[in-house]
């Protein structure tokens, strides 16, 4: 799918033409290089040659971390550092070549010896690691590599192993017949490639220097190898009379794949792979041509993308891959004149929708083929194609034209030619306009429809590289914008176009033109950018881009990192990150000011998916997998958005279609609006085929919108919530249905009954079948129609209750229907239905909902049809239904009042008095109501209850007594006292009452409505000493209990935090609370009986150890603060009654206070020290402790205490003191 497409050309011009160099090299400022086997080395300043020869054999290479140029000549090693000195190290050898790294060097020497050595450039002395022999054989150690045996091992594209006798005969393009080394890229193994009995063989080591694999006879095999950096894949050349290939092998020396090389007769000089292992460059010659082939691979499949030709007047000296980020690949090649980068890119070309097709168009290339594939609902693979251009050449470039169904070619020759897409034939060529002046690969580069009749590209001149326009009517070339000085430019790295503009970069600015050159807008990025997009939203120009570093821009500005890939398709941007994520934005979104990804759809995807294209009007997308197979995707929020579209346009059965093809859930076809969807049910219904597509959609609704659920990030404006949105969806469904075509669509309002889940759907289900009933009456056959519908009812409810349903509707046909249909044994319901039918209608009912043990419907029943009140309240009390019977009965009627007086009973066995005494008091039932009020102590209803009994006075006091003796016995002090002052009109026993139980503040009130206060002032005085004397002692106490209880805590606190400074004490702190925790569970599953009881015993255990307060216990600290919880709460009770005891006595003797003044001093200075000391038991951060804070560490077991106690209490006021007692 993808193409490899020139990303920037850069080329650094040398002072003088090398003419006869055999090698060369750079680093820095300096230029190191072989002529006439004399070493050269250039700088700024001077040249220096040196007077021996050397016939150089091995790579002619700069050691990175030494900085020193290396080479050797068969006899010996040489190295030249950057100060020019030469140094020697005398070895003969046949090969060398160092590892990747360059710290070690694998020699070959003449008699086929091997060894691996360091060298040190200090001592000029080499170091062995390692040896072996080429004569050496493989061990019969079977090693399993994944691949099988060479019989049956997989060989090809053919897929089969070729038995025929081999009738070939080998090519040899002068074979100086030396081995050739060539690395892994980590570095721990190499291969050699040798001659040896007649022919080339290879073999693979373990560094240092294990043979491992050794190959059979390769016929043809030339001296040529190359390991791919990253895998166990080894490239070399097999030549025949036939045929020529790059032969590419496994580790263990057996043959994977091969790639068949077009040209013949042809001659491959070296075969090289990018660092990143996806490109394998092939230097050939044919004839007078030198060229360097691209190729790249998906699923076994080799394609030709790109081919530089060299001329002979600019011969190439070498060439080679330069380290850069992944999704570049960087070719160096060195000519006579200059030295050239080429930087390519990855791209997919893909056409625009045009006017008059439906589908668009996706091009492969693959060398003089352009493979050209539809893509309107999805996309074959290649090597697979729906139709092919073959050219006369390799092709380098392709463009889509903006408008039209034309494509544009240019081939290794910079030949320019225009193909119509729908016949594949030849429009135009454009072949004598463009000349290779620079005789350089490529000097016309960047391909791209600046208009619909002309192309914009760039070419490269001794002047520079220039814009240059070519009109394809009249075929000819000029200067972009007519005027050559602005056509310049330098460090170009993007062209590119989308209809009505075109946009580059350079130098990292960023520059938008229209069509007439126009400039629209201009960015600035941090780095060049690999892919950008320019689109327009409401007059506002945005410029999409992506780094090599995988950071994505909107204009300047950087909104993500980690993409890998993005795409524009219809009103989405689209984007793939290294997190296996999708992410979909609608493009509107683009100029929110807030988060651009708040309101974006992800998804995840397999890692390093890569994004194609998007089908045209469609929510689907297309991404290549790194493997290489082609994977098609929907986007949900790209369907959400089509189906509003649908929706809109009312075309609802291709809406209904989109949701049954991509399976989403049917109610967002309500849920995009509920009241578009009610008003047009009518086309809902119609635009369904058939009535399983209504089930469907029922079945499928749910009550809450999926927009806020299953489809969250797929909304877009307020998002409606409807009330029993279900219930009426089915309603009006159900009404239409039956109105449009009732027999047809009978099935889906029985689902739609039961779908909105109503008290009543049971019987509007059996409502159906109960009318199709009745209709049999004119019409036979529809009992076929109604045993139907009652199967689709079993089958929504098996094992239902749909017998009983049928029997409460009280139609005894229906009931015989459903239980037929059930199978139901008809021992068990004709017998029934058959005594159903003797008894009249009211009977009927009674019996059937006393059959189905509906009591309380059936009483009701039972109380129209009987005469009998024995029976009546017999089943009453039977069944327990005294409320319905109460209410049900006549008011006023004798049996009412017996059903009260039997209801009033069984409450007073549940013990509700005061209910039972509201009821007979209904029924007028005043003595035994007042028990009942008496019982539950309701003061005011007992009274009023007695005023209706019209009792004599006497009798009347004395039950009043008997009233307040009941509250005295129940503690109950204030209501006793309002009964003896408020009925009774005796003060001296609510006197007594409210002193002795320390109500003073009530004492008062009563002294003076009664005006007695003098009587009684000495005595509530003397009981108000008592009183005090008490809380004194009582406060004493609890202080001694607040110190030691906060003292202990303390302690508790700075035993842990030493025991958390020591890691040994935590380890077996640990060890020993998990051995009691397991001992405990044990025990506790032996002993236990159930498990609901070993719950609720831990559950004790657990509270009760949060109370324990013996020193030592897990849980003592929270004991602590619980307890001083509590008492500090009872602490600050105490304020206000202390204020009043105080106030009192002052009233009564302002001059004997001193026992009260003692109190009140005692509490309020109790109070502050607890204020205090509030921080030192709650510190501030316990709830919120700092993670890396060794003293909040202590308070883990706060996380168990109940959320009450881990604050103080809330009122610790000090406000209730008195001025006039204190004298703090």
């Amino acid at each position: 799918m993808k193409n490899l497409e020139l990303f920037q050309l850069l080329r650094n011009r040398f002072k003088d033409k090398y003419i006869d160099i055999t090698h060369i090299a750079f680093q820095d400022e300096y230029t190191f290089y072989l002529k006439n086997n004399l070493l050269h080395i250039q700088d700024q300043h001077e040249l220096k040659v040196f007077d021996n020869t050397y016939n150089c054999i091995t790579q002619f290479e700069i050691l990175k971390i030494e900085r020193i140029l290396w080479f050797g000549t068969g006899k010996e090693f040489i190295w030249v550092d950057l100060s020019k000195q030469l140094h020697v190290i005398p070895l003969e050898f046949s090969a060398a070549v160092w590892n990747p790294s360059q710290d070690a060097l694998v020699v070959i020497q003449p008699d086929g010896e091997i060894g691996v050595f360091i060298v040190n450039f200090n001592d000029e002395t080499i170091i062995p690691m390692g040896s072996s022999h080429l004569i050496d054989a493989v061990s019969n150690t079977v090693i399993n590599v994944g691949w099988g045996s060479e019989k049956t091992q997989f060989r090809g594209t053919a897929g089969k192993l070729l038995n025929n006798e081999n009738t070939d005969i080998p090519v040899t393009h002068n074979d100086d017949l030396k081995p050739r080394v060539s690395w892994r890229g980590n570095g721990d193994m190499f291969v050699v490639n040798y001659w040896n009995d007649e022919k080339r063989k290879f073999k693979v080591f373990k560094f240092p220097c294990e043979l491992l694999y050794e190959s059979s006879d390769i016929i043809g095999l030339q001296p040529i190898i190359a390991w791919k950096p990253e895998g166990n894949l080894i490239a070399s050349v097999t030549h025949i009379t036939e045929k020529c290939e790059i032969s590419l092998f496994e580790k263990n020396c057996l043959i994977k794949n091969s790639i068949r090389l077009e040209e013949k007769p042809m001659q491959v000089l070296d075969v090289k792979w990018s660092p990143c292992g996806q490109i394998l460059a092939v230097h050939q010659c044919l004839e007078n041509e030198v060229f360097i082939e691209l190729y790249t691979t998906k699923n076994y499949v080799w394609y030709l993308k790109q081919r530089l030709d060299f001329a002979e007047s600019n011969p190439m000296i070498k060439f080679e891959f330069n380290e850069s980020p992944s999704s570049i690949v960087t070719l160096l090649v060195t000519t006579a004149r200059e030295t050239i980068a080429y930087f390519f890119k990855f791209v997919v070309h893909i056409s625009p929708l045009y006017d008059t097709k439906t589908a668009i168009t996706c091009g492969v290339l693959n060398g003089k083929n352009i493979w050209l594939t539809d893509c309107e609902r999805g996309m074959a693979p290649p090597p697979m194609f729906d139709r092919t251009i073959i050219t006369n050449k390799s092709v380098n470039f392709m463009q889509f034209h903006p408008t039209l169904p034309k494509l544009v070619v240019v081939d290794c020759c910079s030949r320019v030619f225009i193909y119509d897409l729908d016949t594949c034939k030849l429009i135009a060529s454009i072949d004598d306009v463009l000349d290779n002046t620079l005789d350089i690969p490529m000097p016309f580069h960047h391909f791209i429809w600046s208009s619909t009749s002309q192309l914009m590209c760039l070419r490269e001149s001794e002047e520079g590289t220039y814009k240059m326009i070519i009109d394809t009517n009249d075929k000819k070339l000029s200067y972009w914008d007519n005027d050559k000085d602005r056509a310049q430019l330098t460090g170009v790295t993007y062209l590119g176009a989308i209809y009505p503009v075109y946009f580059q970069q350079a130098h990292k600015e960023i520059t938008v033109y229209d069509f007439g050159n126009s400039i629209l807008t201009v960015h600035t990025l941090p780095s060049f950018a690999l892919c950008l997009h320019y689109i327009k939203i409401n007059e506002t120009h945005l410029v999409l881009s992506l780094t090599p570093s995988q950071e994505f821009f909107v204009n300047d500005t950087k909104m993500l990192t980690g993409v890998l890939s993005f795409i524009v398709h219809q009103n989405y941007l689209l984007l793939t990150t290294t997190e296996n994520t999708l992410i979909c934005i609608r493009l509107k979104n683009l100029l929110s000011k807030d988060n651009l990804f708040k309101n974006a759809y992800c998804r995840f995807i397999e890692q390093g998916s890569y994004l194609l294209f998007g089908l045209p009007n469609r929510s689907s997308i297309v991404l290549q997998m790194p493997r290489g197979n082609i994977e098609m995707c929907a986007v949900r929020i790209m369907s959400i958005d089509r189906l509003e579209t649908l929706l809109e346009q009312q075309n609802w059965k291709q809406a209904i279609d989109l949701v049954r093809l991509e399976r989403m859930n049917t109610t967002v076809l309500v849920d995009l609006n509920f009241n578009r969807f009610i008003k047009n049910i009518d086309k809902f219904v119609q635009s369904i085929e058939t009535p399983a597509v209504i089930n469907d959609f029922l079945l499928g609704l749910q009550e809450e919108n999926v927009l806020n659920t299953l489809y969250k990030e797929c909304a877009f404006g307020k998002i409606q919530d409807v009330k029993e949105k279900v219930e009426k969806v089915c309603n009006s469904l159900i009404d239409y249905l039956e109105k449009y075509n009732y027999h047809h669509y009978l099935n889906s309002i029985i689902i739609a009954c039961f779908v909105k889940n109503s008290k009543d759907s049971n019987y509007e289900a059996l409502g159906h079948i109960q009318n199709l009933l009745r209709a049999m009456k004119s019409d036979r056959s529809i009992i076929n129609i109604a045993e139907s519908v009652f199967s689709g009812i079993n089958t929504l409810k098996p094992n239902s209750d749909m017998y009983n349903y049928a029997l409460l509707m009280y139609d005894l046909d229906l009931a015989l229907f459903v239980a037929r249909n059930l199978q139901m044994d008809p021992k068990e319901y004709e017998p029934f239905i058959n005594a159903l039918k003797e008894y009249d209608e009211i009977k009927r009912r009674f019996v059937i909902n006393d059959h189905l043990k509906r009591f309380s419907v059936a009483v009701k029943y039972l109380i129209r049809c009987s005469y009998d009140s024995d029976e009546i309240i017999d089943y009453v009390k039977k069944y327990g239904v005294y409320d319905v019977a109460y209410n049900y009965t006549k008011h006023g009627s004798e049996l009412h009042k017996e059903m009260a007086i039997i209801y009033a009973e069984s409450l007073r066995k549940q013990k509700m008095f005061e209910e039972a005494a509201t009821i007979l008091c209904s029924v007028e039932l005043f003595k035994e109501a007042y028990e009942d009020y008496k019982e539950s102590l309701a003061i005011t209803s007992a009274v009023l209850t007695l005023s209706r009994l019209n009792l004599p006075t006497n009798e009347y006091k004395v039950k009043i007594r008997e009233l307040a003796e009941a509250c005295i016995a129940a503690r109950r002090i204030l209501e006793a006292g309002t009964i003896y002052e408020t009925y009774l009109m005796d003060y001296d026993i609510a006197m007594d009452l409210y002193v002795r139980n320390h109500y003073f503040s009530e004492a008062q009130k009563c002294a003076t409505k009664f005006n007695c206060y003098n009587d009684y002032k000495l005595h509530m005085f003397e009981v108000i000493l008592s009183y005090s004397d008490e809380l004194t002692t009582k406060l004493k106490t609890m202080r001694d209990t607040f110190h030691k209880y906060r003292d202990r805590l303390a302690t508790v606190k700075t035993g842990k935090i030493e025991k958390l400074s020591a890691v040994h004490d935590i380890n077996q702190l640990t060890l020993i609370d998990d051995s009691m925790s397991v001992a405990d569970t044990l025990s506790t599953v032996v002993t236990s009986s159930s498990r609901v009881s070993t719950v609720s015993r831990r559950r004790r255990k657990e509270e009760r150890k949060k109370q324990d307060l013996r020193e030592g216990g897990v849980y003592e600290d929270i004991a602590l603060m619980r307890a001083l919880y509590e008492l500090i709460s009872e602490v600050f009770s105490f304020g206000p009654v202390v204020r009043e005891l105080c106030l009192i006595t002052f009233n009564i003797d302002a001059s004997g206070n001193s026992f009260m003044n003692s109190l009140h001093n005692l509490l309020l200075n109790f109070q502050i020290e607890i204020n205090k000391a509030i921080t030192e038991i709650w510190p501030l951060h316990l709830n919120n402790p700092a993670e890396d804070n060794l003293e909040s560490s202590i308070y883990d077991n706060v996380k168990v205490l109940d959320v009450k106690y881990r604050e103080p209490p809330s009122n610790l006021d000090t406000s209730w003191k008195l001025h006039i007692m204190s004298n703090v």
